[in-house]
C-alpha cells in the first residue's frame, strides 16, 4: 500500500476544504527532501506509559491481537485496511468462505476504535494505530505477539481450517520465522531478477534510454522525495538504517549473481513456459534485457519486496477516457499545462534519431 505524502487517504494529513487551489497545488508537491526535520524523540508527542499500554493490550482478545500483530508485522501502523489484515492471516492458512474472515477482521477493529487503539482515517476503510503507540510500534519498544503463535486459537474458530506447519507455506514481511526468518537456507534452486524492455524502439539503445531515465529521473526524485517524508516522520537515523539494509541486500543481489544480456520472446508468438533470454536478438527480439540469475533465497525476499512496485505512465486521453471526472478535477486543480519549453521539442527529436540509428550515440 502506497503511504504518498499529503493526499486525502493519509490518515494524519488531512487538508482544509477552504484552502485555494494554489494553496492545495503547493501542499500537494511539498519538498519533504527540504525540510528541516527534528527528531521525533524531541516532538511534543502524546506520552505513553509503556506498562498501562502493555497490561491493557494483554486484555485484549485473539482477532485484535491477531490484527495488531498483522499491522506490525507489515508495517502498516499509519496506514492499513481490513483487506491488508486479512490477506495477512489468509496466508497463515485461515479460511475465508463467504468473506467470514473479513467479518471477523472488521469487528475486532471496531472493537480496537471503541478502546482507542486503532483510529479512523478521513477516507472510508482506511485505519490507523493511534500515533503514540505506532510510533512504538515502528521502533519496535512495543512488540506485538507473532502472528503464528495466535493461528491455532483462531483457526479453532473457523470451519475448515487446516494447521500448517511452521515452515509451510508462512510469510513473515516484519522478521522471525517464514520468508524473512529461519529456512531461508533450504531454498534450493536459483531464482532470476528480470529487467526488460518489451519491444523498445531502437532495441537496447531504446532499452538504455529508459533505463537512464529511470535511473537519473523518476526513481532519483521518487526515493528522494519519499524518504524525505519519512524522516519527517520517523527521523533521519530511522530512514538511515533503512538505506542501510537495502544497500547490503543489494549486495548480496549482485554479489552472488550471475549476469545474462539478449532478447526473447515473439510478438503474439511468445512461448507460455518462463523462457531464458538468448544472445540473438534478430530472432527472439519481442523483450529486451537484463537476466540475473541469484541463489534461491535471495529471489524469495527480492520477490517479496518488490511484488508491490507499480511504475506506469497514463496520458490525457487515456485518463479522460477512463474517468472523465478525474480528467476535468485535474483541470480545475492545477488549470491548463503550460506549453512545451524552449529546446523541449529538439530534445525529444534527437532522442528518436538515435533510436532509429540503432546505436549511434555520438555527439548525444
Amino acid at each position: 500500500m502506497k503511504r504518498g505524502g499529503a493526499r486525502r487517504g493519509h490518515v494524519y494529513g488531512k487538508q482544509e476544504d477552504s484552502l485555494s487551489v494554489k494553496q492545495k497545488y503547493k501542499l500537494a508537491y511539498k519538498d519533504y527532501s527540504r525540510e528541516s526535520v527534528v527528531s521525533p524523540r524531541r516532538k511534543t508527542v502524546q506520552k505513553t506509559r509503556k506498562p498501562a499500554v502493555v497490561a491493557a493490550l494483554a486484555r485484549l482478545g485473539a482477532w485484535e491481537k491477531a490484527t495488531l500483530s498483522c499491522i506490525q508485522e507489515l508495517g502498516l501502523e499509519y496506514q492499513f485496511r481490513i483487506a491488508d489484515v486479512v490477506r495477512c492471516l489468509e496466508r497463515r492458512g485461515l479460511p475465508n468462505p463467504n468473506n467470514r474472515l473479513n467479518k471477523r477482521v472488521f469487528d475486532a477493529v471496531n472493537r480496537l476504535v471503541s478502546r482507542g487503539i486503532v483510529v479512523k482515517g478521513e477516507d472510508r476503510g482506511v485505519y490507523a494505530l493511534r500515533r503514540d503507540l505506532a510510533r512504538l510500534s515502528v521502533e519496535r519498544f512495543l512488540v506485538f505477539p507473532s502472528v503464528d503463535s495466535l493461528v491455532s486459537r483462531l483457526g479453532s474458530k473457523l470451519k475448515g481450517f487446516i494447521k500448517q506447519k511452521p515452515s509451510e507455506g508462512t510469510e513473515n514481511l516484519g522478521g522471525g520465522a517464514g520468508v524473512f526468518g529461519v529456512g531461508l537456507g533450504s531454498v534450493r534452486g536459483w531464482g532470476v531478477v528480470r529487467v526488460h524492455g518489451v519491444s523498445p524502439p531502437g532495441g537496447f539503445v531504446g532499452f538504455y534510454i529508459v533505463v537512464s531515465l529511470l535511473y537519473r529521473g523518476f526513481l532519483s526524485f521518487v526515493y528522494n522525495y519519499v524518504r524525505g517524508f519519512l524522516v519527517s516522520l520517523y527521523g533521519v537515523s530511522y530512514v538511515r538504517e533503512i538505506d542501510s539494509l537495502a544497500g547490503r541486500l543489494f549486495d548480496y543481489v549482485v554479489s552472488g549473481a550471475r549476469v545474462v544480456l539478449g532478447c526473447h520472446g515473439h510478438y503474439n508468438d511468445s512461448p507460455g513456459d518462463f523462457s531464458p533470454l538468448s544472445p540473438d536478438c534478430q530472432v527472439h527480439n519481442y523483450e529486451y534485457g537484463v537476466d540475473l540469475y541469484v541463489p534461491g533465497y535471495v529471489a524469495q525476499v527480492v520477490d517479496r519486496l518488490i511484488n508491490y512496485v507499480k511504475f506506469y505512465v497514463k496520458t490525457p486521453d487515456e485518463i479522460r477516457e477512463g474517468n472523465p471526472r478525474y480528467y476535468e478535477d485535474l483541470l480545475r486543480s492545477f488549470g491548463p499545462p503550460p506549453p512545451p519549453p524552449p529546446g523541449f521539442n529538439d530534445l525529444v527529436a534527437r532522442l528518436w534519431s538515435l533510436l532509429g540509428s540503432r546505436g549511434s550515440i555520438g555527439g548525444l
